[in-house]
């Protein structure tokens, strides 16, 4: 391998600065790629612009807000989500 005349580093071969210039095209391309897919603003980023809920929503919210308070005082062990007490029911059922 050569050495640089300047500095008296190795000198990269052809082949070497092909690879690397290939690597760099491939880099631009994927920053390229990224930066034209991305939504940008993405949507709902701040509270304001969150949408107001609907009737329904605002209802099941109030029903199970008025449920977890009831189970909450009674004692009872509240889930973090519905998904939580299934799995714990099928897991006591199968096990």
């Amino acid at each position: 391998m050569r050495a640089c005349a300047a500095c008296g580093r190795p000198a990269l071969t052809p082949a070497q600065k092909l690879t690397l210039s290939k690597i760099a095209a491939q880099r631009a391309l994927l920053a390229k790629i990224k930066s034209e897919t991305r939504i940008w603003p993405p949507k709902y980023l701040r509270y304001a612009e969150i949408p107001p809920p609907t009737v329904e929503e605002r209802e099941r919210f109030k029903v199970r807000f008025l449920e977890l308070v009831a189970r909450l005082e009674a004692g009872e062990d509240v889930p973090d989500h519905p998904d939580v007490a299934r799995e714990r029911e099928w897991r006591a059922a199968h096990e």
